[in-house]
């Protein structure tokens, strides 16, 4: 069990990072840490 534990936590210090990556870059506002709302601007430049 502490095994698959240990697989969970190293897969989500990877994948984490890169799912949060993606929500973000539907960020409508240029700074990053502040939510402007749902955008695909990014994507059209």
């Amino acid at each position: 069990m502490m095994l698959y534990s240990l697989l969970a936590l190293a897969y989500a210090f990877l994948y984490l990072p890169i799912v949060v990556m993606v929500i973000f870059s539907f960020n409508a506002s240029r700074l990053v840490t502040v939510w402007g709302g749902f955008s695909t601007k990014w994507y059209g430049e």
